[in-house]
């Protein structure tokens, strides 16, 4: 088969070897029909661009390359996520390396991607206590990520000062008394966390603040050990709230405190500090500060992209990104104090409520738990979402209270047989209820985060450690 030539996908596509060769490499400058119909035209003849003709009429690559510490850490694949989406917006690919927490292979990908004439290179700098820019003399424009430096360059990070005082200042809210900080602050990132901290409790000084300077940073067994220690304490002398500066540490506290029958959080509360979602999967969940890594990964392209279009002026620019707290469930439910949100039972949230969105795990707590006595005390006319799992209601009784009320409707993503067979009653019966095919995980948050459980488990395996997400 001959081999498709850009002046072939121009005849057919009717169009000037100038329109394809913009849609190639500026298709910011094409209309969007126009755009669509070359793409379509190409992904039909199979058209394959001459990436290194490209670089040498061009000079340098419409990619732009991100090279990351580690793929297990789920704030890092924020980071490549908005970076390619902001990437693409741009007409730019994203090539993505992973240096595994190797500094060789950092700066072996950082030249590489150099080397071959990317438009511009960003990197999420391995975690280091002397941390300073490795390449002085850049060929091409860079950002760093998660990072700020006083020496010349461009950097995008979380504002880690700000992540430390919010978290203190929940503790306060929660009515600490006795607050231990759990990590060594040995990179400049849990620094300014342990900053933040003590500039919040400052104007209090009747709370007691610990600084316990021990546990590496993505080491749970660490902050399991410690949480031991805590737990072997006199009741007196026990904190009522333990901060660990990364979520890692945080979660060998909680595994620590209730396998020594702490409860958490009715004795102790504890929290984290970098919003991963890998850290943690048990059955307490994880209060946390959470950096947004996506937007980190968005701004880092736009810098680049003031550098390439010469915007930029500055020898130095630092761009911080605020947090927020994330999944505050593991605070007692009796501290619920939230503007809009009121406490109440499972009977009394069905009795009351207009609409009832289900987002449980499936389970010996929750499998059935959507009965008919539930289901029959809605509303006239409420309505149900189930988008967790199907074993969580009662089928039967379901189907029952769509035909013969209270129910109005139901939309329903999930159901004890898949797929749903052609005759089931949600598909012949009813047109209250709407059905999709199991599809309500497939967001770009949750690939990203499935994608990142399954490398970091591939990590694992090939290193002989025990897998930590096992079908069961």
């Amino acid at each position: 088969m001959a081999k498709v030539k850009i002046s072939d996908v121009a005849r057919e596509a009717g169009v000037s070897l100038g329109t394809v060769s913009n849609a190639l490499n500026h298709p910011e400058k094409l209309r969007p029909e126009t755009l669509k119909l070359i793409n379509e035209t190409i992904n039909r003849l199979g058209y394959l661009p001459n990436q290194s003709a490209r670089q040498l009429a061009g000079g340098a690559t419409k990619s732009f390359g991100l090279v990351l510490p580690r793929l297990d850490h789920g704030f890092s694949l924020q980071i490549a996520s908005g970076a390619h989406n902001e990437a693409r917006k741009h007409g730019y690919d994203l090539l993505i390396a992973n240096a595994d927490n190797d500094d060789i292979l950092e700066d072996h990908y950082l030249r590489y991607f150099m080397g071959t004439q990317m438009s511009g290179v960003m990197v999420q700098p391995m975690a280091s206590p002397d941390w300073h820019p490795a390449m002085t003399k850049m060929p091409v424009p860079i950002v760093h990520l998660d990072i700020h430096c006083s020496e010349p360059g461009y950097y995008v990070a979380a504002d880690n000062e700000a992540q430390g005082r919010i978290i203190a200042e929940l503790a306060i809210a929660r009515g600490a008394h006795h607050i231990v900080v759990v990590g060594r602050a040995a990179f400049m990132q849990l620094t300014l966390r342990v900053l933040g901290i003590h500039k919040a409790l400052a104007l209090h000084p009747d709370i007691k603040i610990e600084v316990i300077d021990a546990g590496e940073w993505n080491t749970a067994a660490d902050g399991y050990g410690i949480g031991a220690q805590i737990a072997e304490r006199p009741a007196d002398e026990r904190p009522d709230f333990v901060v660990g500066l990364t979520d890692v540490l945080a979660s060998g506290v909680v595994s620590a405190l209730v396998d020594k029958g702490i409860s958490v959080p009715g004795q102790v509360r504890v929290a984290g500090c970098d919003g991963n979602p890998l850290a943690w999967s048990g059955s307490v969940p994880l209060t946390t500060v959470a950096p947004p890594g996506y937007e980190i990964g968005r701004k880092g392209v736009q810098l680049l992209m003031e550098q390439i279009e010469n915007k930029a002026q500055a020898k130095i620019k630092h761009i911080r990104v605020g947090s927020a707290v994330r999944t505050v469930t593991a605070v007692a439910a009796e501290d619920i104090n939230e503007p809009g949100l009121q406490k109440t039972t499972l009977e009394g949230l069905f009795r009351e409520a207009d609409i009832v969105s289900l987002h449980l795990s499936s389970g010996p707590h929750s499998d059935g738990l959507v009965n008919a006595p539930l289901l029959n005390s809605m509303k006239p006319g409420a309505l149900l979402i189930n988008t967790s799992r199907a074993a969580v209601v009662d089928e039967e009784a379901l189907i029952h209270a769509l035909r013969h009320g209270p129910l109005g409707g139901a939309a329903l993503d999930v159901y004890h047989r898949e797929p749903l067979w052609r005759d089931h009653p949600f598909v012949t019966e009813f047109d209250n209820v709407i059905i999709t095919p199991h599809i309500a995980g497939a967001t770009r948050e949750s690939i990203a985060k499935h994608t990142a459980m399954i490398a970091a488990d591939l990590q694992r395996y090939v290193a002989g450690e025990p897998l930590r997400n096992r079908m069961r």
